[in-house]
């Protein structure tokens, strides 16, 4: 679970799609997930954080963004990603939109709050919290201090909570802050993916 989309995530309508997408994929290859380390036949690619008209060199690219698109699927088979506010507000400042983060109270409404069940399924076992807004989707209050809870396992007492106000059956839930910092603490990031492999069933490289 992540906060809300950026630019190019609302217009695709892929959840993860942009910068935050690139994250995830650095991460997985890092952790030494096999079904994200065999992608490309084992070649690593650098993943397009912008829309192909934001790159001035959009056509050397080109390959970088057919690849993104055929792992999309692939990661969609393995994980769920999805945004605790389907779009980000805007307000108009001298005629131009300008984003404006999403009030607790459109959070954790109950139409927000149904379109997040309707995502999860039986075979969801794990979740991961990415930023406080996620925190606020899935538990409903807000997260006190959430730089000391940083790639923290959620409590029992939590995790329980996620579960009887999503209607889920989640096993295992961290709160991973925001993906962008992940790179730096890229070990304790990888170490955490490896206990949801286990728990997700997926398959790690010895």
């Amino acid at each position: 679970m992540n906060e809300a989309p950026g630019d190019n995530e609302a217009e695709l309508g892929i959840p993860s799609v942009a910068a935050q997408g690139g994250n995830i994929y650095r991460s997985l290859l890092n952790a030494g997930v096999t079904w994200a380390l065999n992608f490309n036949q084992g070649i690593r690619f650098a993943w397009p954080v912008k829309l192909p008209r934001e790159y001035s060199d959009h056509s050397k690219k080109e390959q970088n963004f057919l690849l993104r698109e055929e792992f999309l699927p692939i990661r969609a088979r393995n994980l769920t990603c999805s945004n605790s506010f389907d779009r980000w507000p805007y307000k108009l400042v001298k005629g131009r939109k300008v984003d404006t983060a999403p009030v607790p109270s459109d959070i954790t409404s109950d139409l927000n709050t149904e379109r997040i069940k309707q995502e999860i399924t039986q075979r969801h076992q794990v979740l991961l919290v990415c930023g406080e807004s996620a925190w606020l989707a899935c538990l409903g209050y807000p997260l006190a201090n959430p730089r000391s809870r940083e790639l923290t396992l959620l409590e029992d007492k939590e995790l329980a909570q996620v579960n009887a106000r999503l209607e889920s059956s989640f096993a295992l839930a961290y709160y991973m802050g925001h993906t962008r910092n992940w790179s730096m603490q890229s070990a304790t990031v990888s170490r955490i993916l490896r206990e949801v492999a286990q728990v997700a069933g997926w398959v790690l490289k010895p």
